[in-house]
């Protein structure tokens, strides 16, 4: 049964390692210096209308954010969500302020850093997710791997087995937040994992793109810009 596509999009981050004052996707960029945040949300839009999407916001940013939307009327009529003291909690606070589920709704998870995620990604994900109830884009692993054991030697792995994963991360809506109500564990670093703890459904991997980045370092806003600048 074909369901809604909802969205959430987690900015909630300090952007501590990027350095600044500002969050990092709140930061102006582009050749129309808009905020980090407003491209990840025009990617969303590729399979979300609008009233189905929510931006997760830590409370002390909101009203910076309000700010930054106000000549935007598309941005500022979007639901903003009070984020909370983890990524984990933002997204549970996303997916509560959601409708009740109806039959073949999917969600799909973004983070607010991750700007220039192509269109084609994030319809792949979707496809998947209401296929396959649980889907995440990744990319193949081409640098060297070593695994770290106990007694602090280490040892080369085989890399042809690893996939670096990206977002937006898909799910049946209904199913995650059934995952989120698990308590917090240090082995969950995305939503995926998260999933999995829950059920034994395997979690599909679509090709993801070296193109999507995540905004996390000095520099890399100047990158997400000129993969900008290449697809005009």
């Amino acid at each position: 049964m074909q369901g809604i596509i909802y969205g959430i999009i987690v900015a909630g981050g300090s952007g501590s390692r990027y350095g600044g004052s500002m969050p990092k996707q709140y930061l102006p960029m582009g050749r129309e210096c808009r905020p980090v945040l407003m491209y990840s949300i025009d990617a969303m839009l590729a399979v979300c209308q609008p009233e189905n999407l929510r931006l997760v916001i830590a409370e002390n940013c909101i009203e910076l954010w309000q700010k930054l939307c106000k000549t935007s009327p598309l941005y500022a009529s979007l639901m903003v969500v009070c984020g909370g003291t983890s990524r984990r909690q933002s997204v549970h606070n996303g997916l509560a302020s959601l409708p009740p589920t109806a039959p073949g709704d999917i969600v799909l998870v973004h983070d607010g850093a991750r700007p220039v995620v192509p269109p084609e990604v994030v319809r792949a994900v979707a496809t998947a997710a209401a296929e396959h109830h649980a889907a995440v884009p990744a990319v193949a692993v081409t640098d060297s791997l070593r695994c770290l054991d106990a007694d602090g030697n280490s040892h080369a792995v085989d890399r042809s087995r690893y996939y670096a994963v990206q977002t937006p991360q898909g799910f049946d809506l209904a199913m995650l937040r059934r995952a989120y109500e698990v308590p917090d564990s240090s082995t969950f670093t995305d939503d995926a994992s998260v999933f999995e703890a829950v059920y034994d459904t395997p979690v599909t991997l679509v090709p993801g793109s070296p193109d999507n980045i995540k905004i996390t370092y000095s520099g890399d806003i100047e990158r997400a810009t000129e993969i900008l600048s290449g697809r005009r």
